[in-house]
């Protein structure tokens, strides 16, 4: 696993992502996506084995099944595997929570000859339990979370910038962040940012038409409908409805949530959220080349030691 951290930060695209998490995240444990290298050589197996004897105990423990198989008999074959387990329960309690940006910051690291640009730009979003999450779900899709998104069709078809860039949305137990990633040639930085800003911006001045917030939300669902086919993802919402506490009928319910979004309330989330003056921007590239670009948005701080 260490060497696995060591190779992760020679990656520009890890080196951005990861910034970019720390920018968002500030001082919350969720700024680190991987423990750095030097956190994971201090660790010894005294310090793992106090970690397992205080953590993992059977008081939360949850138990999930799927296939042909009995309730009764299962939660039988459970207690005998796991009914002499007895360990004091930890009552382990989750940070604060972490503050959205009131400014923009503009992170550059260097990688002198760099073909291209690794781009993420971000922010803080809500937990998963905010009932923001459905027309978050249904912007994002628009916006860049699928192959027939604005920023796909713009910088990768009509522009030819890059192949890969796409926008993500994350919830959880905590705030989330929506982030945009993106890999364009070094030459087309400048035109890139434009670009994936001056869409942010419409997200927030322009109600979305109508056709494209029906076609987003049947993506949504018919994407929720064949998740419904692996067992695996079954057993996953139903463990989330349990972590987050959903009613019984969640799931059931959601295909009619996602189907109820309106372009306003699309908008709304917009606004809130993905302002693009409060956007976080890391960039990694060669900055003799792209750093005039980033100076037109405001202040950049240059990183030397992430890449």
């Amino acid at each position: 696993m260490l060497v696995l951290a060591r190779l992760r930060v020679t990656r520009p695209v890890n080196v951005a992502q990861d910034t970019a998490y720390e920018l968002t995240f500030g001082s919350h444990p969720a700024a680190r996506a991987t423990p750095p290298p030097e956190s994971l050589a201090s660790i010894t197996p005294e310090m793992l084995a106090a970690w397992h004897r205080e953590r993992y105990t059977p008081g939360n423990l949850v138990v999930s099944c799927i296939g042909r198989v009995r309730p009764a008999a299962f939660a039988s074959h459970i207690e005998k595997r796991l009914g002499s387990w007895k360990a004091p329960d930890v009552n382990a309690t989750l940070p604060p929570n972490p503050q959205p940006a009131t400014a923009r910051r503009i992170v550059l690291i260097d990688r002198p000859g760099a073909a291209q640009t690794e781009l993420a730009i971000g922010g803080l979003l809500f937990d998963r339990r905010d009932p923001d999450w459905f027309p978050m779900l249904v912007m994002n899709s628009v916006f860049g979370g699928g192959i027939n998104s604005r920023l796909v069709r713009i910088l990768r078809y009509e522009k030819g910038y890059m192949f890969s860039v796409q926008s993500i949305a994350t919830a959880s137990r905590f705030p989330g962040v929506w982030q945009v990633r993106a890999a364009t040639r070094t030459d087309a930085t400048a035109d890139s940012l434009a670009i994936i800003l001056a869409q942010l911006r419409r997200l927030c001045d322009e109600p979305i038409p109508s056709a494209e917030v029906e076609a987003a939300k049947r993506g949504a669902v018919g994407n929720f409908a064949l998740n419904l086919e692996q067992p695996a993802q079954v057993l996953t919402q139903s463990y989330l409805r349990h972590r987050y506490g959903f009613s019984p009928d969640y799931w059931e319910r959601y295909p009619a949530k996602i189907m109820a979004v309106t372009s306003g309330e699309a908008q709304v989330v917009a606004q809130k959220y993905l302002a693009p003056d409060r956007a976080h921007i890391v960039a990694v590239g060669d900055a003799a080349r792209i750093r005039p670009a980033l100076e037109k948005l405001g202040k950049v701080e240059a990183l030397v030691t992430r890449a």
